[in-house]
C-alpha cells in the first residue's frame, strides 16, 4: 500500500470504540479499497461488512437510509458523491446523533458546514474547507479528533467536581448559619472566618479539582446526552444532603463546645464564646476537606480511587490545613480574627 494508514489512528479507532463513538467512512474510493483499509483500521472485521455504494445510496429513500444508520454500527459508503455527504450528515442529525465530520476537499465544505463540529485538514485542506470548518487540525492526524475529545471529557467531569464541592461546601456553611437564627444560639461563624473560608480552604482545593487529570475509564464511558443537565435532580439532592450533613455536623460541635464552656440554652450573646467559634471554624474546614475526596470520584468506591492523582489537589488540601492551623494558633492572627488555639481535647471532638 503506497499510503498505509498511521498507527495511531488504528489506536485511536480502537479508543473511539471504547469510548461509544462510531465511526463513519463516506469516501469516493472504491468499496474494495475503502473497505480493505477500514478493515486494517478495526473499523469493520470484515471487508464486506457494512460497505454500501453511492449508486445504492442514491436509490434509498431517506426512511430507508435511515434504518441503516439507525444500527449504531460502524459503516461504509464508498463511491460516494458530495450531496451523498450532506445527506448523511442531515440524516443522523435527525436521529439525534451529534456528528463531527473531517474533510479536506471543496466537495466536503457543504457537509462540514452542517455538522455539529466541522474538522478540516490543516496541511492538506482546501481553503474552502477551513473556511467551513468549526475547528482545524493542524497535523491531519484522526488522532488529534480522539485526544480533543478525552480533553473535552476530562474538562466536563472536572466541571462537574468544581460544582459539587462548591455547592455542597457553601451548602454546609448556610445550614450552619442559618441553624444559629432558627435555634436562637449564638452565632457558630462570624463574618470574617467565613471570608477566609470562601476565600481560602473553599477556593484552593476547587481549582486544584478544575486542572486535575481525566479519570481511568474516561474514554470508556458511552457518550452524555447533550440535552443532559449538569444540574439535574440528583446531582442537587447530593450537594443538598451532604451540604446539610457537613452543617449539622458543624453546629454539632459548635454546641458540645458550648456546652463545655459553661453555656446555657437561652443564652446568646455573641463574642462570650470565642473558644466555640474557633472550634466550628476547624471542624468545617477540617470536614470540607474530607468531602473534597468524595468530590473526586463521587461513584467510586475509596479502594478504586487513586487520590495521589491530582497533585495539585493535595497541595491545596495540606496548604488549607496549614491555613486553618495558622488562623487557630498564631497569635496576632488570633487577635485579628478573633480565635483562640485549641487543646488536643477539642481536636478530638473535631475529629
Amino acid at each position: 500500500m503506497i499510503d498505509p494508514p498511521r498507527e495511531e489512528a488504528k489506536v485511536a479507532v480502537a479508543q473511539c470504540k471504547h469510548a461509544g463513538i462510531r465511526v463513519i467512512v463516506i469516501t469516493g474510493d472504491y468499496g474494495v479499497t475503502a473497505g480493505a483499509i477500514a478493515k486494517e483500521l478495526g473499523i469493520i472485521k470484515d471487508i464486506h461488512e457494512n460497505v454500501f455504494i453511492g449508486e445504492d445510496i442514491a436509490k434509498m429513500t431517506d426512511d430507508e437510509l435511515k434504518k441503516i444508520l439507525a444500527k449504531k454500527e460502524s459503516l461504509i459508503f464508498s463511491r460516494s458523491l458530495p450531496a451523498d455527504k450532506m445527506r448523511i450528515v442531515s440524516l443522523l442529525q435527525e436521529l439525534g446523533e451529534v456528528v463531527a465530520m473531517t474533510g479536506d476537499g471543496v466537495n466536503d465544505a457543504p457537509a462540514l458546514k452542517k455538522a455539529d463540529i466541522g474538522i478540516a485538514m490543516g496541511i492538506a485542506g482546501t481553503e474552502v474547507s477551513k473556511e467551513s470548518a468549526t475547528m482545524i487540525l493542524m497535523n491531519d492526524s484522526f488522532a488529534s479528533i480522539v485526544k480533543a475529545v478525552e480533553e473535552g471529557r476530562r474538562i466536563y467531569q472536572n466541571l462537574k467536581k468544581f460544582i459539587w464541592y462548591m455547592f455542597s461546601s457553601n451548602t454546609g456553611e448556610l445550614i450552619t448559619v442559618t441553624a444559629s437564627i432558627i435555634f436562637f444560639i449564638p452565632n457558630a461563624l462570624t463574618a470574617i472566618l467565613i471570608l477566609c473560608i470562601n476565600l481560602g480552604t473553599d477556593i484552593l482545593p476547587a481549582i486544584a479539582m478544575g486542572v486535575g487529570p481525566a479519570d481511568k475509564d474516561n474514554m470508556k464511558m458511552a457518550p452524555r446526552d447533550p440535552k443532559a443537565r449538569i444540574l439535574n435532580k440528583s446531582f442537587i439532592m447530593s450537594f443538598l444532603i451532604t451540604g446539610t450533613t457537613i452543617g449539622l455536623c458543624v453546629i454539632g460541635i459548635f454546641i458540645v463546645t458550648l456546652i463545655g464552656d459553661g453555656w446555657t440554652y437561652g443564652m446568646i450573646e455573641n463574642g462570650r464564646w470565642t473558644h466555640a467559634v474557633t472550634a466550628a471554624f476547624a471542624g468545617l474546614v477540617i470536614i470540607q476537606m474530607v468531602n473534597t475526596f468524595s468530590a473526586i470520584a463521587p461513584k467510586k468506591s475509596i479502594f478504586h480511587t487513586n487520590y495521589l492523582a491530582n497533585p495539585y489537589h493535595l497541595g491545596a488540601v495540606t496548604l488549607s490545613v496549614l491555613l486553618v492551623l495558622a488562623i487557630v494558633y498564631i497569635p496576632f492572627l488570633n487577635d485579628i480574627l478573633k480565635t483562640v488555639p485549641l487543646s488536643l481535647f477539642d481536636w478530638f471532638n473535631i475529629m
